[in-house]
This record gives C-alpha cells, sequence and structure tokens, in this order.
C-alpha cells in the first residue's frame, strides 16, 4: 500500500479491483469504486516504459535524431534557430507562434520548433521522414 501524503492510501496492482468501505467505529468514512490499473508492462523493451526505467532525453548529449516511444512523433536537435524568422517561412501552415516555440502543421505532420533548435516530428515514426520533413522547412 502507498500514500499520497493527503491521508488517502491506494494500491498499485496490475489487475482491476473492486474495493469498498464504511464509516468506522471511530466516525471515519471513506468512498467505494472500481478501480482499474495498467498492465504488467515488463514485456516493453523501451528504456522509458521498461522494467529499469531510465529517461534519456533529459540528459541527451548531440544525438540528433530520437523516435520518441508511443508517441508516433520524432525529436530532432538542430541549431538554434531564429524564431521570428520561421514564422514568416511557414506562413499559413502556422497553428502556434510565442517566444518559446514555433508549431506548424504540412498535411499529417505537425512540427514543433523551440527556440534551442529541438524539433518534434508528430505523426511519423520513421526518423528519416522526419528529418526530410524539417530540412524542407528549416533548410
Amino acid at each position: 500500500m502507498a500514500s499520497t501524503g493527503t491521508g488517502l492510501s491506494f494500491f498499485v496492482t496490475t489487475e482491476r479491483f473492486a474495493y469498498s468501505a464504511a464509516s468506522t467505529p471511530s466516525g471515519r468514512k471513506s468512498a467505494s469504486g472500481l478501480v482499474w490499473v495498467m498492465p504488467n508492462l515488463s514485456f516493453i523493451a523501451c528504456v522509458v516504459c521498461g522494467n529499469t526505467p531510465s529517461f534519456p532525453l533529459l540528459t541527451a548529449g548531440d544525438e540528433a535524431v530520437v523516435v520518441l516511444c508511443g508517441r508516433d512523433a520524432v525529436q530532432i536537435r538542430r541549431r538554434g534557430v531564429d524564431l521570428t524568422a520561421l514564422t514568416k517561412t511557414v506562413g499559413p501552415a502556422l497553428r502556434l507562434a510565442n517566444e518559446y516555440l514555433v508549431r506548424w502543421q504540412d498535411g499529417p505532420l505537425t512540427a514543433t520548433c523551440f527556440k534551442d533548435g529541438r524539433v518534434i516530428v508528430q505523426g511519423v515514426a520513421d526518423a528519416a521522414a522526419a528529418r526530410t520533413f524539417c530540412d524542407r522547412w528549416l533548410g
């Protein structure tokens, strides 16, 4: 059993279960309901989702392209980008622009470019296709 720090406790399990409770002799009340928990994910080979999770993107060095597991997306590291110029370049494909990022859509693909040069291309799981997409828009 684990605690949330708010006086509530919960069980972690790989199956669904029902629970119920009522007022205790001391007058404490509790709720009842059905709890669903994700199945055992031990078979997943992903470094983030697997048995020994790690978070390589948080400490990534110069790895240029990373396929994001389960997201149908690819992250590409490029040099810093002038977001103001990129906003003008994408023109009518623009979906969102602010001081931190520019997001645009071209057909089924959506890209988000951050000012540090990271680009996340959504709608593709192939690194080569994502790089081609970025090259077309960012040069």
